[in-house]
């Protein structure tokens, strides 16, 4: 009997999630650190850097497709299930970086213009997710994940955005 080992990037994703579960609960803690008198900015801080880099890494990630044989896809199958998630990933990675500049009170309002840049081009993948829905796309289920990170990300740069 053949066993197939898993790819280098299988282990690398299966290894990706588990360390976003564990910076996700870090996260939480640092916040709940931050909001009292504590202050953990140190936790607050490598917590975020790690989920940048976690999100950066995800737009890598090779989508979990079945597709038929001699399925033919056209430009919004592409565009929705390979350009947008990769865009949608990359903005979240954008916008934790606007959110540690927020966090280090650098002196300057550079990430104002960070949290600008993620918070328009979120809404714009979803605008185009929404198109590529109404027009029969297929296999958008896949783009699911992203969502639940991107959404909440934007709401927290604008919120941001509005706050300073």
């Amino acid at each position: 009997m053949s066993e197939t080992r898993p790819t280098f990037t299988q282990q690398l994703f299966k290894l990706v999630d588990r360390a976003e579960i564990i910076l996700l609960g870090t996260l939480s803690v640092a916040l709940i650190l931050y909001t009292s008198s504590y202050r953990s900015e140190i936790l607050l801080d490598l917590s975020l850097k790690g989920l940048a880099v976690i999100f950066f890494l995800s737009a890598f990630r090779p989508l979990p497709i079945q597709r038929k044989e001699g399925e033919k896809l056209g430009f919004m199958d592409l565009l929705c299930t390979t350009t947008v998630p990769k865009i949608l990933w990359i903005s979240s990675a954008v916008i934790t970086a606007g959110i540690i500049l927020f966090f280090s009170k650098a002196g300057n309002e550079g990430y104002k213009m960070i949290l600008m840049l993620g918070s328009i081009t979120i809404p714009a993948g979803i605008i185009i997710l929404a198109a590529g829905l109404s027009s029969g796309v297929k296999h958008l289920n896949v783009i699911v994940p992203i969502l639940y990170r991107a959404i909440p990300l934007t709401i927290v740069a604008i919120y941001m955005l509005n706050a300073s």
